[in-house]
C-alpha cells in the first residue's frame, strides 16, 4: 500500500486484508520488518482501530472514517470497491448507458436506502471482460458540499474462476487531495484465517 496526501511525503507499508462477505473487513498494517503497527475491524455499523505504536484505540462509526479520509463511505461501499463490484445499499433513481473513449459507461443517480442521501455514480466497464475499470462516486453532504471518490482498477486476475482486482488506485478529492495505491500480492478465497481483535488492558481509549 502507498498512501500519499498532497503536500506530504509518500508512505509505504504492507498489510493483510481479510473479508468475510457482507459482514466484516479486517486489516493488519505493518510498516516494516513484519512488526504490526495498527489493526482495524469494520462492520456494517462500527469501526475499531488499534494503534500499537502509540498504545491507544478507537471505537466509533463511519462518521469517524469520514473525518479521517474526508470522504463518505460505509461498509457496503468499502467492500464493493475492494473487490471491484458495484455498490449496494442504494436504490436507483435514474440510469443511463452509453460509451466513450474509456469503454462502456453506466451513469446512475442513487439514494441511500432509508435516507435522503443522494449519490451520483459513473462506472466504466472494460469491453473485453465487462469488469469495472474505473468509477466516480459523488455524494452531497448535509451542508451541501460534494465528496468525490475515484477508483481505478489497473489489473484483474482470475482467482479460482473469479476476476478480482490486483492493482487499484483510489483518489479522494478533498482538501488536501489523497491518493491510495493498492497492490495485492496474494489472494486466497474461502480460507478461514480468523479475525482476531484484542485490545490490551493498558491501551488508552481515544474515542
Amino acid at each position: 500500500i502507498s498512501y500519499k496526501k498532497k503536500g506530504r511525503s509518500v508512505m509505504h507499508f504492507r498489510a493483510h486484508l481479510r473479508i468475510q462477505k457482507d459482514s466484516l473487513i479486517w486489516v493488519s498494517i505493518m510498516p516494516a520488518m513484519g512488526i504490526e503497527a495498527a489493526r482495524a475491524e469494520l462492520t456494517h455499523d462500527s469501526l475499531k482501530l488499534l494503534n500499537r505504536m502509540k498504545q491507544h484505540y478507537i471505537l466509533g462509526d463511519y462518521h469517524l472514517l469520514d473525518s479521517l479520509l474526508h470522504t463518505a463511505v460505509n461498509y457496503s461501499v468499502m467492500q464493493a470497491l475492494l473487490v471491484g463490484n458495484d455498490i449496494s445499499g442504494y436504490r436507483t433513481l435514474s440510469s443511463k448507458a452509453g460509451t466513450d473513449r474509456y469503454g462502456y459507461l453506466l451513469s446512475f443517480q442513487r439514494e441511500k436506502n432509508n435516507t435522503s442521501v443522494k449519490l451520483t455514480q459513473k462506472m466504466w466497464l472494460n469491453p473485453t471482460n465487462f469488469r469495472i475499470s474505473s468509477q466516480d462516486l459523488e455524494q452531497e453532504t448535509s451542508d451541501h458540499k460534494t465528496k468525490e471518490l475515484l477508483v481505478y482498477y489497473e489489473n484483474y486476475q482470475n482467482i479460482q474462476g473469479q476476476l478480482l482486482p490486483t492493482r487499484m488506485r483510489i483518489i479522494i478529492n478533498s482538501k488536501p487531495k489523497t491518493e491510495i495505491f493498492l497492490t495485492f500480492k496474494k489472494i486466497d478465497l474461502d480460507k478461514n484465517y480468523g479475525f482476531p481483535f484484542f485490545i490490551p488492558a493498558d491501551y488508552k481509549k481515544l474515542f
